[in-house]
């Protein structure tokens, strides 16, 4: 520095420093994330020194949807250092995407860097059975279909069980996982001890990010006293062979009663040899009904106290056309449930197998009516018996044969007769027995 005078002039020096601010920058890594409602996730937030000397940086954060927070470990870091963002949610943090600023504040500057968080709603499905409510007979089964429906995020894989079950009771799943959207046949089982009464079965689905239950509610009733219709199996075919076979809907119940009625085109040269099913049940002809020089042949057969099956066979030593109907009972006796049978074979528009009378009034009867060489419909007009739907087999329309069978528990001691008509006259052969009840 210089002064200059009119008379002097002088001169001093000043020691001039010039420095370069204290400074910093800040980013975050990723500098995008997603996360579940309810869930959190993290970043980590750096620092670097840009110029002059480190300094103390506080960090903060705002812009954040409602229900979200925010926290820094460590809360401040110097300069250079690092520092991990979490980003906490809860389940009711809107879905949908933010900016997310981080700001690093200094004591000689301030700097942000902005984060893109997104919110997105859980994996999560609903789970519903229908029926909900089902009943079942001790020592039978019942169904119900399990639904499940995605409700957010992703379809996910969801385990199916079932709680709450009566002693004796099984549950089971079919499948037992299902995807998100999927359904399932649920088959709840008893046994014979199974206690009647009313239960709540709690079915579940175990999910990977979510769990869910719904019930259904299940009557166990004691089985009715006295024969029971269950349920019938037919078959037909279309050209002759020499065995048939009928398979039932479901097994049949142990110890039940098998009734068959049968029709065969060949008539009497070439009747039923023999009736079998896969557990080897006894089976038993009561009856084959034809007339000579006809080609109608009706034939009766059952098993008592039989094992359970799931089809029955008939066999005929030369090829024929055949029909056939088997029908499942409970509530029959065990052992020589056969009380008295009839039958008759003739030809003409009207069948009838003659008059037979029950020893008591709680028998179950069970009947047929066959016709051979027409496909025409059959009517049953006994009173008060219950029929199955026609079994007809064409053989391409040259041999067909047809069988109507059906059933009715006596209430009275008073004649049984199965009774039929048709439109036309035809060959036929009506057979009727009587079985006592358990």
């Amino acid at each position: 520095m210089t002064g200059t005078g009119a008379s002097a002039t002088h001169s001093t020096s000043v020691s001039l420093t010039v420095t370069v601010p204290d400074d910093f920058s800040i980013s975050a890594s990723p500098s995008s994330v997603t996360v579940v409602q309810g869930q959190s996730v993290t970043s980590t937030v750096s620092t670097a020194v840009v110029s002059g000397s480190a300094q103390t940086v506080t960090l903060s954060a705002s812009g954040l949807p409602s229900g979200a927070a925010a926290s820094f470990n460590p809360g401040s870091v110097t300069a250079g250092g690092s520092s991990t963002l979490t980003l906490s949610t809860t389940s009711s943090t809107p879905t949908g995407t933010y900016s997310v600023t981080v700001t690093g504040t200094g004591t000689s500057a301030t700097h942000t860097t902005s984060l893109t968080l997104t919110v997105s709603a859980p994996n999560d499905f609903s789970i519903s059975v229908s029926p909900s409510s089902v009943t079942v007979v001790q020592g039978q089964s019942a169904t119900s279909t399990v639904s499940t429906t995605v409700t957010s995020g992703n379809a996910q894989t969801v385990t199916l069980s079932a709680s709450g079950l009566p002693a004796g009771a099984t549950a089971s799943f079919n499948p037992s996982t299902v995807t998100a959207g999927g359904s399932s046949t649920l088959t709840i089982g008893t046994t014979s001890s199974t206690p009647a009464g009313s239960y709540t079965v709690t079915v579940t689905g175990t999910g990977a990010s979510a769990t869910h239950s719904t019930s259904v509610s299940l009557t166990v009733t004691a089985p009715l006293s006295g024969p029971r219709f269950v349920q019938t199996a037919a078959a037909g075919e279309s050209a002759s062979s020499t065995t048939l076979t009928a398979t039932f809907p479901t097994p049949t119940g142990a110890g039940h009663l098998l009734v068959l009625a049968a029709s065969v085109y060949t008539g009497a040269t070439n009747q039923i040899s023999k009736v079998t099913d896969p557990a080897g049940n006894t089976w038993t002809k009561i009856g084959a009904y034809c007339t000579a020089g006809h080609f109608s042949d009706g034939e009766l057969w059952y098993a008592a106290n039989a094992n359970s099956v799931t089809s029955v066979t008939v066999t005929v030593a030369a090829a024929a056309v055949i029909a056939i109907e088997v029908n499942e009972f409970s509530g029959v006796a065990t052992t020589n449930p056969l009380d008295v049978s009839g039958g008759a074979s003739n030809t003409g528009t009207a069948a009838a197998s003659g008059a037979i009378t029950p020893a008591t009034s709680t028998e179950l009867a069970v009947g047929f009516v066959a016709g051979h060489g027409s496909v025409q419909a059959i009517s049953v007009t006994a009173a008060g018996y219950t029929a199955q739907s026609q079994q007809t087999s064409s053989n391409g329309g040259s041999t067909p044969v047809s069988v109507v069978s059906a059933h009715k528990v006596l209430s009275s001691v008073g004649s049984q007769e199965m009774t039929g008509t048709f439109a036309a006259s035809m060959y036929w052969a009506s057979g009727i027995a009587l079985f006592r009840s358990a």
